[in-house]
């Protein structure tokens, strides 16, 4: 017996909803189930990037985001571009906006 149980190929098999959604991934994206009604909805990204993300989503975000990267780069990469992104490194105030500031403030 398989790790889904018997079937038989060709017979239609009524199965739970549960059932549906617990064993959904190893069903969806092959040729050998026909599931009549359901369509598996992917979860919904919102917020930023993290682990949880594939690379490819991440990728996407950064497109969005005007962000230039590798399509080599591995996940752990992408992400640091994401939190460069989200939190840009001070810039240092050059000799002529310190001045400026210290004029100001007299």
């Amino acid at each position: 017996m398989g790790r889904l149980g018997w079937w038989t190929w060709g017979e239609a098999r009524e199965v739970t909803e549960e059932w549906l959604e617990a064993n959904a991934s190893m069903l969806l994206g092959g040729k050998d189930f026909v599931i009549e009604g359901y369509t598996l909805s992917a979860p919904a990204l919102s917020g930023t990037p993290d682990n949880g993300w594939t690379k490819g989503d991440i990728m996407g975000w950064l497109d969005e985001n005007g962000v230039s990267y590798r399509a080599t780069s591995t996940k752990k990469t992408l992400l640091a571009k994401v939190a460069e992104t989200l939190a840009p490194a001070e810039e240092s105030m050059n000799e002529a906006e310190e001045a400026m500031t210290t004029e100001s403030d007299e």
